[in-house]
């Protein structure tokens, strides 16, 4: 049995492509949302919560002020982020170095992952 053909849709609310998403009726940046889906172990199931914007938003600003802090920061914070995320993409122990000691560490964890 063959399904229904999809109905033609008049204007679409949202674009999408590999490199870019953004969602024209919220209120928040795009680099928001993208922080939201990657913050969590990547195999692990997950809901989406109201306030989960919310925090990623917070947590986004947070990175961001960490990344301006004037500080190169520890060569091995850097290197503990490459780490991180080389090792099954662990982005919640990247985040966390680069929210800790800022500087280098924070602005390429933000760079790698698509939030600057």
């Amino acid at each position: 049995m063959k399904a229904p053909p999809s109905p033609r849709v008049a204007r679409p609310v949202m674009y999408h492509e590999w490199t870019r998403m953004t969602f024209v009726h919220w209120r928040y940046p795009p680099a928001v949302l993208r922080l939201l889906l990657i913050d969590r172990p990547w195999a692990r199931p997950w809901d989406f919560e109201p306030g989960s914007l919310d925090r990623a938003a917070a947590r986004l600003e947070r990175l961001y002020a960490a990344a301006a802090r004037g500080t190169d920061g520890s060569p091995s914070a850097a290197r503990a982020v490459t780490i991180a995320l080389s090792a099954n993409l662990d982005v919640p122990a990247a985040l966390a170095v680069a929210e800790t000691d800022g500087g280098a560490a924070a602005r390429l964890a933000l760079s790698v992952l698509g939030l600057s």
